[in-house]
């Protein structure tokens, strides 16, 4: 007979220690909406983020030096597609 409503109490103590995870059928969880939308959030963050660094050495090169405009910028068109940092190093 114990064992039942300790079975009871343990089932209302999960359901209110983890009232933010499990949510009732037919309402909205919050904890994935949240998630979804900083995922989303840092994801374009880091997007933005990414291309402003690579394209930070197209900008240091005065536009009035054409050649060395274009080699920079043809190496950061390179440094986007490759996986390492040395040709965005070989730009700066």
């Amino acid at each position: 007979m114990h064992e039942g409503k300790n079975d009871r109490d343990a089932a209302s103590y999960i359901s209110h220690a983890f009232a933010l995870v499990i949510t009732q059928p037919g309402q909205i969880d919050t904890l994935m909406v949240f998630t979804a939308a900083f995922l989303l959030l840092f994801t374009v963050t880091m997007g933005v983020l990414m291309l402003r660094l690579l394209y930070l050495p197209e900008k240091m090169v005065p536009q009035e030096q054409k050649a060395k405009y274009e080699v920079v910028a043809t190496l950061c068109l390179l440094a986007m597609f490759a996986s390492g940092n040395f040709l965005w190093i070989a730009a700066l």
